[in-house]
């Protein structure tokens, strides 16, 4: 398991992001906060990519070859800079919008919803727009 330290400062600004936890516990700031390769908590991943994940978001948003949902993730993988983090926030968010446990039921509804509800607590920063792109491209992963 991986761990990152955040300091007190990297938090400044984001009360509404990381919640009343993080201005009222005292402790917050100088915990460990654990994190998986697959899924980072919103706070770390917001601390790791700064605001490169506007490209990243940017990209998801704007495809619109859905004719061929299976370009999605070369699309948007081929269109985030090479030098930039986004490439690796974008394989954890594709990792997350993959898993197979929101894939396993008949109806694609439910199916499309467990996605969608996973990519929300995993990547709480990521808009609905781009969610919902994530989520379509996937769905198409399991037909």
């Amino acid at each position: 398991m991986v761990a990152e330290t955040q300091s007190p400062s990297s938090c400044a600004g984001r009360r509404g992001r990381l919640g009343e936890r993080a201005v009222t516990d005292p402790s917050y700031h100088t915990r460990k906060q654990p994190f998986s390769v697959v899924s980072l908590t919103a706070s770390s991943l917001w601390d790791q990519s700064n605001m490169a994940t506007l490209d990243l978001i940017g990209v998801a948003i704007q495809f619109k070859d859905w004719e061929k949902p299976w370009t999605f993730y070369s699309v948007v993988l081929d269109h985030i800079s090479h030098d930039s983090d986004d490439r690796a926030i974008f394989e954890r968010i594709w990792a997350e919008a993959c898993r197979p446990e929101h894939w396993q039921y008949v109806d694609i509804s439910k199916c499309s919803d467990a996605c969608d509800h996973g990519l929300e607590i995993g990547f709480s920063w990521l808009p609905e727009e781009a969610r919902v792109q994530f989520v379509r491209a996937a769905s198409f992963q399991w037909k």
